[in-house]
């Protein structure tokens, strides 16, 4: 005697949320203290309307899943633009520097940045190299966002773009 589900009883919603959670009839018998065996459980999931239900179910499963995805990526984004800023500014601190090298490479480092957010397609691969030790450029670029303290006896940079064959040591 083949008797079909009508409707959906609150087991039933059980046995849909076990089975999608990967157990097959005989697991999920046993989930349900043996109030099923397992060819009944496997009747119910075959049932037309249980199959719909468990269809329902999943795409509301990958939803929320996707939902809990995007924010988790969101909150990454705002992690990973809150550090660069930080970033940024401690290249910018550092153009201050004494020491000659840590103003190139600080510099370099800015104009590198600078390049990668204009995202041209020249600049992908891109290193920049700054041949001499004063940075009037850039004091003058962030001038504009920042108004940094001048460094005496600055002469202009003489920066170029080069294509990036190996990381910069």
């Amino acid at each position: 005697m083949s008797r079909e589900l009508k409707r959906l009883q609150q087991n039933h919603r059980l046995i849909a949320d076990l089975y999608l959670q990967g157990l097959g009839p005989a697991a999920i018998a046993l989930e349900l203290d043996g109030e099923y065996l397992p060819d009944s459980v496997s009747r119910v999931i075959q049932s037309p309307l249980m199959q719909d239900f468990i269809s329902r179910r999943r795409r509301e499963i990958e939803l929320a899943a996707d939902e809990q995805t995007k924010l988790a990526e969101q909150s990454l984004r705002e992690r990973v633009v809150t550090a660069g800023g930080k970033a940024v500014g401690t290249l910018e601190g550092l153009l201050g520097s004494e020491s000659e090298g840590i103003q190139l490479k600080s510099a370099s480092e800015l104009l590198s940045h600078a390049f990668q957010q204009d995202g041209g397609a020249e600049s992908e691969g891109a290193a920049v190299r700054v041949s001499t030790l004063n940075i009037n450029l850039i004091h003058g670029a962030l001038a504009e966002a920042n108004s940094p303290p001048e460094l005496p006896g600055s002469e202009i940079i003489d920066a170029e773009i080069v294509p990036q064959t190996e990381s910069p040591a």
